[in-house]
């Protein structure tokens, strides 16, 4: 379906066209992702873009998790760690820290999807849990409260910054079978030592990649990995500011990232009225393009190009822009 909205400007109020697709069936669940950093000389080096002569600037590599192909949602897609909010999430945060909801149930369920899916425990003791802890969990995740008594740990949380959060737009959430997602993404370095212990879990995850930025998006580019957009952001914005290692902390809090982290990222597809799009190119609208529906600017461009030879990035828009919402998601 094509959602008509009108936007008042200083050439009067002008109609904008959102292809929304059918009307999802379900409501967005929320979900956790985390992005895992490691120094690029404890990381192996990846076959994957090999002869493709990558220079990378990073002195890291990023666990990136293949989905199994007959996943019923972007399946064979190039992934971080990272899945559905659990019951047992809210559980720990209670028992731990006192609180039932906020961002500490968000970053234990990043913790505990990344123990499953590719064995990072992210404790705040050095442990190894093992294969068998990580399947129980898996199979029933209040085993995860147990583990965490088992071996007097919890989530190193304190460790875990928050990077984006992105929000599965009505086109893609009304083809999936139990909806889309609001998602948000953390970011964590692990030293040397704990990517050894590292392996994907033969169920959701069939191959484990370590991916400096650069690699990632040559991949990307010669069709090599299917990267979805919230991944390919989060990559490009590593590989464009390309901060080393051991200030990715401060850097992710840092006030210049204002634009990406502290506004919900559901973009839009739309139809520019700066010029029709290249031919089989998908456009979407990011929050601060003046044709986004919730966070518009005036003269806003902030949209992603997504087409088959891959994705490119167009913005006018400081990084520290701050938005605000001209209304409410449209309805279908």
């Amino acid at each position: 379906s094509v959602l008509y909205w009108k936007k008042k400007g200083g050439e009067g109020t002008m109609a904008m066209k959102l292809f929304m697709g059918a009307a999802p069936k379900f409501p967005w669940r929320k979900s956790a992702s985390v992005v895992l950093a490691a120094p690029i000389e404890g990381t192996p080096t990846p076959k994957v873009v090999e002869g493709l002569g990558v220079v990378s600037k990073s002195d890291y590599r990023i666990c990136m998790l293949k989905r199994h192909g007959n996943s019923s949602y972007m399946g064979n897609a190039v992934v971080f760690p990272g899945g559905v909010y659990d019951r047992v999430d809210s559980v720990v945060a209670k028992e731990v820290w006192g609180v039932e909801e906020g961002a500490v149930v968000g970053k234990i369920c990043a913790a505990r999807e990344a123990l499953e899916e590719c064995g990072a425990g992210l404790f705040d003791k050095d442990v190894d849990v093992g294969r068998d802890w990580r399947r129980r969990v898996h199979k029933d995740g209040m085993q995860y409260v147990r583990l965490l008594k088992e071996f007097g740990v919890k989530p190193r949380v304190e460790d875990l910054h928050l990077w984006c959060r992105f929000k599965t737009p009505d086109v893609e959430a009304a083809k999936a079978k139990k909806g889309g997602f609001e998602t948000e993404f953390y970011i964590t370095c692990l030293d040397a030592g704990s990517v050894r212990r590292l392996s994907h879990d033969d169920a959701e995850v069939t191959q484990l990649l370590w991916l400096t930025p650069e690699e990632c998006l040559a991949a990307q580019r010669h069709n090599l990995i299917y990267l979805p957009p919230p991944q390919w952001t989060i990559m490009h914005e590593l590989s464009t500011a390309a901060p080393p290692l051991s200030a990715i902390p401060s850097y992710a809090a840092s006030p210049s990232r204002t634009l990406i982290r502290d506004h919900l990222i559901k973009p839009y597809l739309i139809v520019p009225t700066s010029g029709p799009s290249p031919e089989g190119t998908r456009t979407m609208a990011y929050p601060g393009d003046h044709l986004h529906p919730v966070y518009p600017t005036p003269t806003g461009i902030r949209r992603l190009h997504i087409k088959k030879s891959g994705m490119t990035m167009e913005c006018n828009l400081p990084p520290d822009t701050k938005l605000s919402a001209a209304g409410p998601e449209p309805k279908l």
